[in-house]
């Protein structure tokens, strides 16, 4: 397949494309550019002596205006020149620091041995190892099996001592990505201070500390977007991201296990769950009247659970003595 040059910005005159053919002639060019003698009537020796002195003023125009350009193009070949020469030099210093280190006297020499220490097999081609796709796969991680060992059959029995580290720093990072994926997660569910008085108020207590107007819209708010969030996947018909959003967030609710806490967040996942299971029950059919009816009333459960029964009559006798 042959490519085309593309045009060169100097001679795109067409004055000179004449010039640019592999058969070009002078005669030719002289007797197609000029006025010829055998018309009738020929023209007269002053037309044609204007007309040859245009054609060659144009054509001196030309050549001065390609002359300087070539001064110029030489001028620039001639300073990054140089500079040229300096990156050769750069690039050679690099190869040969590179070729030293990679040698067996050089710094990395004991790091290729950690990893492979009886060397390459022998018998082993370039083409027995792995390499990244051109489509973009992803490269073999230290925990898939490869299809061709590097290691001859002596040194794959012994593997090195750095894979096995290798392997358990992966493992490392792995948890802690995930610690850190939870942790964000946890930061976007905070709780209202209303709700969680529910669960922690006790029968005696001094005095109950000042609600935090900010801490308590922050986490109505951060509770609002959190069932709007999953409202919005049960109406694109994504059940199946509502439940691993709701599954989230009470995995999520383990980091406060065994506090306070714990309980009031389990009861407002529960509530969210219901409002998932009450959409996926009634299907598409059921309409968007009945999803809001049911999660108004599992928000209003998760809000008012702990109003009625032990904890609010304990609550409201505990009032009652302090105003007495």
């Amino acid at each position: 397949m042959t490519t085309s040059r593309p045009p060169n910005p100097h001679i795109t005159d067409p004055l000179l494309q004449p010039f640019l053919s592999s058969t070009f002639s002078p005669t030719a060019y002289l007797n197609d550019t000029l006025p010829t003698t055998t018309s009738h009537p020929p023209p007269t020796l002053s037309t044609i002596a204007t007309q040859t002195q245009t054609q060659i003023s144009a054509l001196a125009a030309q050549t001065t205006r390609l002359s300087t350009t070539l001064t110029q193009l030489t001028d620039d070949i001639l300073r990054a020149s140089s500079r040229l020469a300096y990156e050769v030099e750069l690039l050679r210093g690099e190869a040969l620091s590179l070729a030293d280190s990679l040698s067996s006297s050089g710094t990395l020499h004991e790091a290729i041995q950690g990893f492979v220490p009886k060397g390459l097999s022998p018998a082993s081609s370039p083409t027995d190892v792995p390499t990244r796709g051109r489509q973009g796969s992803e490269p073999l991680s230290p925990s898939v099996p490869r299809k061709h060992s590097l290691l001859s059959g002596e040194a794959a029995l012994h593997e090195p001592d750095a894979l096995p580290r290798l392997r358990t720093l992966l493992q490392v990072r792995s948890a802690l990505q995930t610690v850190i994926q939870r942790f964000n997660v946890a930061l976007s569910f905070p709780m209202p201070p209303s709700l969680l008085a529910t669960s922690t108020s006790s029968l005696i207590s001094v005095s109950a500390p000042t609600v935090d107007a900010g801490l308590e819209s922050k986490g109505q708010d951060a509770l609002a977007r959190l069932k709007q969030e999953v409202v919005e996947m049960l109406e694109r018909g994504d059940g199946a991201a509502a439940r691993a959003r709701v599954r989230e967030l009470r995995d999520v609710c383990e980091i406060w296990k065994g506090t306070s806490e714990e309980r009031a967040r389990g009861r407002w996942v529960d509530g969210l769950e219901a409002v998932v299971e009450d959409r996926e029950g009634r299907g598409k059919a059921g309409g968007g009247h009945g999803l809001e009816k049911r999660e108004g009333s599992a928000v209003r459960g998760v809000e008012t659970s702990a109003s009625g029964g032990g904890p609010g009559f304990l609550r409201r006798l505990r009032d009652e003595i302090y105003m007495d």
